[in-house]
């Protein structure tokens, strides 16, 4: 006979499984700061830039809501040095990292 491998999680204050990664803290604080409903996903996420005026690294916020909209965000650090304090101060992002892709002007895979 094998041993069972019992796994209990307890939720003792009634908060739920939380995800206790450096991107779920800074979700967790967007998701306060913004009083998101639950149904809204928030990506967090980092990039490299290498373009004039950016910082080399920079960590992206999206909010997702449940009836499409979409707000993006974004703070000038790498993500090990967002504090919950910057969550308040992030710039706004409405157009994504970089070009937008107009998809009405592709033909196939080449521009019109």
């Amino acid at each position: 006979m094998s041993p069972v491998d019992f796994k209990f999680e307890f939720d003792l204050f009634g908060e739920g499984k939380k995800d206790r990664s450096l991107q779920g803290q800074i979700k967790e604080w967007v998701r306060a700061h913004y009083r998101l409903p639950e149904d809204a996903t928030v990506l967090v996420t980092e990039i490299y830039c290498d373009q004039p005026g950016c910082a080399p690294i920079e960590t992206l916020i999206a909010i997702l809501h449940n009836d499409g909209r979409r707000e993006q965000y974004k703070s000038m650090r790498p993500m090990r040095e967002v504090k919950k304090e910057d969550v308040q101060h992030l710039l706004p992002n409405p157009e994504g990292h970089g070009p937008r892709i107009d998809v009405d002007k592709l033909s196939g895979s080449k521009w019109q």
